[in-house]
């Protein structure tokens, strides 16, 4: 009986090694759909070119400044600047460097990073447990989503960042789940941390995924050690839990000492230029006072506006600085007028903090949102209906995900943990829909999970034999 039920546990592990690896057809659809997605945004190069030559964050500048001075500096200028994050402008550099004209670098990266996140989505999927049709419908939603195409074309950090975040949410999906079965937890673990880090020097917020996430991890492995040291259980459960904890605890870890390792360049670079800790950008004040002051809560919190208007918006961008100047803040220092802004953002929060909480809740709905709050003058009233509908599509998935979710492995509930991260920096910082675009790929995933499970429950509503 022992003898059988060893053979049968090892023909299962073997079924499930071989449905990891993909067959032919599933293949040629990924490169189908790819390179339809490629096809499509070559498309939008074409029809969209003016987006290419826009520059809304300055990168593009922030690149001819690095090649003209040979340093991070304000454009134009020589003085550092630590106001965005550096790896998107550092890499537009070396491909202008290389001869490469700027708009043909923005376009060569938007174009490879769209390319990586539908693969990472692919494999995401099928780690996760997709089968059959559901790994490529998660990269044709990729494809086809209003989001990414949106900014498929624009010199901004939204595909770039979203391709390195889905790699390192697949890395340690693999860690977790031991597929393929035999490689080191270790090196799925350095993987994932050299993603999060490249993903946090593009955009900030990935930091705080890494940390959420990877605490996640560690508190499992050490939940489980902590079980697997129970004294009434049997030597063979104590060996199991012990072995499980070790299966998150390690890649988890890991994970968070590589992206440490990552980042502390940038760190080490920002003390030498700032004499301070700056362990991320000097946007963050601006960001936290920009979605907390007097003018956004009378306007848009408790008034009657869905957006904050462009004359309204200048004019308080202009009444800052009259602040600021008036405070002796050095303007010639981001640091200073970093640690103002963040003082007058908490002096915002604590002078009314029922329209704080209420800036909270918009800021939720605005992260969810079926379409745009902002920028829609002009378009066109089916794109819009399409764009909700879409939306809403995915967010059922997602809500599948988290009843089958309850049940399912550490993988559905990490995947979550990297939107809760987000959900947290963007409860207080300035949210709209295109800061939920780096978790495109976990998203998708997710809802891909949700209405598989929408469909099993269909089907066996519905195939049940008559009694």
């Amino acid at each position: 009986m022992t003898a059988r039920n060893s053979i049968s546990e090892q023909s299962s592990e073997v079924s499930a090694a071989s449905a990891a690896q993909p067959s032919p057809r599933d293949s040629r659809w990924l490169i189908v759909i790819v390179f339809s997605g490629m096809l499509m945004r070559l498309f939008l190069l074409l029809l969209r070119p003016q987006d290419l030559q826009s520059d809304p964050d300055a990168y593009v500048a922030l690149a001819e400044t690095v090649l003209q001075s040979g340093g991070l500096n304000q454009p134009g200028s020589l003085q550092p600047t630590a106001f965005r994050p550096p790896l998107y402008p550092l890499l537009l550099a070396g491909l202008m460097w290389a001869g490469l004209s700027s708009t043909a670098a923005v376009a060569v990266f938007s174009l490879l990073s769209a390319a990586v996140l539908m693969i990472a989505a692919w494999w995401m999927a099928r780690v996760a447990g997709l089968r059959g049709v559901w790994p490529a419908v998660a990269v044709l939603v990729i494809a086809l989503d209003p989001l990414l195409l949106r900014y498929a074309v624009v010199p901004m950090t939204e595909i770039l960042s979203a391709a390195l975040l889905s790699v390192a949410m697949l890395n340690l999906l693999k860690a977790v789940t031991d597929e393929p079965p035999g490689r080191g937890r270790w090196a799925f673990g350095m993987q994932a941390g050299l993603c999060f880090g490249l993903a946090g020097l593009c955009r900030p917020v990935v930091f705080v995924t890494c940390a959420v996430v990877s605490g996640g991890l560690i508190l499992a492995g050490l939940w489980n050690r902590h079980r697997g040291r129970a004294g009434d259980r049997t030597p063979n459960q104590t060996k199991v839990a012990a072995r499980t904890g070790r299966d998150t605890l390690v890649p988890g870890l890991t994970a968070a000492i590589v992206a440490g390792l990552v980042l502390l360049p940038w760190v080490i670079r920002n003390h030498r230029q700032f004499q301070t800790f700056v362990p991320a950008t000097t946007h963050g004040g601006y960001t936290l006072l920009l979605g907390n002051n007097e003018v956004f809560y009378n306007e848009v919190v408790l008034g009657k506006d869905s957006a904050w208007h462009g004359e309204s918006l200048a004019a308080w961008q202009q009444q800052l600085q009259q602040s600021m100047r008036q405070d002796n803040v050095d303007l010639s220092s981001e640091v200073a007028q970093d640690r103002w802004m963040y003082a007058r953002a908490r002096q915002a929060i604590r002078a009314d903090p029922a329209a704080f909480l209420k800036a909270c809740l918009l800021r939720w709905r605005r992260f969810w949102s079926l379409t745009p709050t902002v920028n829609t003058t002009g378009s066109a009233g089916w794109l819009l209906t399409g764009t909700a509908v879409w939306y809403g599509l995915l967010w059922i998935g997602l809500a599948g995900s988290l009843f089958c979710g309850i049940h399912r492995r550490m993988d559905i509930q990490m995947l979550w943990l990297a939107i809760l991260s987000f959900l947290l920096i963007h409860t207080f910082y300035w949210t709209n829909v295109r800061m939920r675009a780096p978790l495109s790929g976990v998203m998708t995933v997710l809802s891909a999970v949700g209405w598989q499970h929408w469909y099993r429950l269909f089907r066996r509503r519905f195939d049940r034999p008559d009694a």
